[in-house]
């Protein structure tokens, strides 16, 4: 293209070097132009079809008596495909961009819910959720802030902490300062498309306690937590999507935290939750059933859990024009639950979700995501 530039620019070349820069900068205008309809598929398919061709000047009378005309004559002829073809590389960009933009960021987890599904490879993704909804229900407040990092097409890992803060209207035995809780974990996506689920999940994470952390975020013990998250659009229920997660949680003595609150029982436990989503645009709307299978010294108790509520997903260009940074996500949920042996409990919650993403940038032909 440099060189291309460089025969352009000088006007006083005759009719034969203009002739000769035609025949060489059409196939290839030609061939970028059927990359670029190759990677955006129809889309790029009129930008295509409408190309000029290029003008034969060395039939007109005026190429061989005036050479200026003509070779001008055949510059634009020739430069005209090349332009076309540069128009749709340029589409197809920021076609393709945006496209990745929004799979990254697309909407992953809401109201303690995980769907299947990894960060893009080589791409930095921060979450930040602050619980407001902890001012009217807890004696803290909590800031979880968590990264997720694609290392392959299938591989993910992530890790965060959960500081807390003392609430400022309210006071109690768990109001203070705290780091809170570390967690760390990995995620593989399976190749999976079989009859029940069209996407599979298999993660393990490890969440350890720091410095004085309050039991109702966490207790003294080291959690570990395999799972699987499976998910699968609904036949016949357009924009719906039906999900089913597995988790099982053991308890070991936390490393360098051995002060366990003596009203805390060392306890592991299993969960099966399935659940809906119905999300036809910005706004969705969830419900989940959870049955938790809690391990205890004395024996097992089962707990039923009953999620539901709507989440609005701010698209990324309204959060831009109100230059609002990352993507936003607001959730509001009912929840109630019930543990044998205890009272019924229930509550409405409030999230709001900011993320934030992070590219490495690689070169291809058509692309610079």
């Amino acid at each position: 293209m440099h060189t291309m530039m460089r025969v352009l620019g000088k006007k006083n070349r005759g009719a034969v070097i203009g002739l000769l820069s035609a025949l060489a900068l059409v196939p290839l205008s030609l061939a970028a132009a059927e990359n670029a309809e190759s990677t955006v598929g129809s889309s790029t398919a009129s930008a295509s079809a409408e190309t000029p061709a290029p003008a034969q000047a060395t039939d007109s009378p005026s190429a061989a008596t005036n050479g200026k005309p003509a070779g001008s004559s055949l510059f634009k002829s020739a430069i005209s495909p090349v332009m076309s073809a540069a128009d749709a590389i340029s589409k197809t960009s920021v076609y393709v961009a945006q496209h990745m933009r929004e799979e990254v960021l697309r909407l992953h987890d809401f109201f303690d819910v995980t769907l299947p599904g990894i960060a893009a490879r080589n791409h930095l993704i921060l979450d930040f959720e602050p619980k407001v909804g902890d001012l009217i229900r807890r004696e803290f407040v909590r800031f979880p802030l968590r990264a997720r990092y694609g290392i392959s097409s299938q591989w993910e890992a992530y890790g965060g902490v959960t500081p807390v803060v003392p609430n400022p209207i309210d006071s109690g035995v768990d109001h203070r300062w705290s780091m809170g809780m570390a967690e760390l974990g990995m995620r593989y996506e399976l190749p999976a498309n079989t009859l029940l689920f069209k996407r599979i999940s298999l993660g393990f994470e490890g969440r350890q306690p720091l410095g004085n952390a309050p039991v109702d975020l966490i207790d003294g013990y080291m959690h570990l937590r395999p799972y699987i998250l499976t998910s699968r659009p609904m036949p016949g229920m357009k924009d719906t999507t039906l999900f089913m997660n597995f988790l099982y949680d053991h308890s070991i003595e936390a490393p360098g935290h051995e002060d366990v609150p003596p009203e805390v029982v060392k306890r592991h436990m299993i969960e099966a939750a399935p659940g809906l989503l119905y999300k036809p645009g910005q706004f969705g709307y969830f419900g989940q059933y959870a049955l938790r299978y809690w391990d205890e010294p004395v024996g097992y108790r089962l707990e039923h859990l009953i999620k539901v509520g709507v989440i609005w997903d701010m698209p990324l260009a309204r959060s831009a024009k109100l230059r609002l940074p990352g993507k936003w996500q607001v959730e509001l949920g009912y929840k109630l639950s019930h543990l044998d042996g205890e009272s019924l409990s229930h509550g409405v919650h409030a999230r709001v979700k900011v993320r934030t993403d992070f590219f490495r940038r690689h070169r291809t032909k058509t692309t610079a995501p």
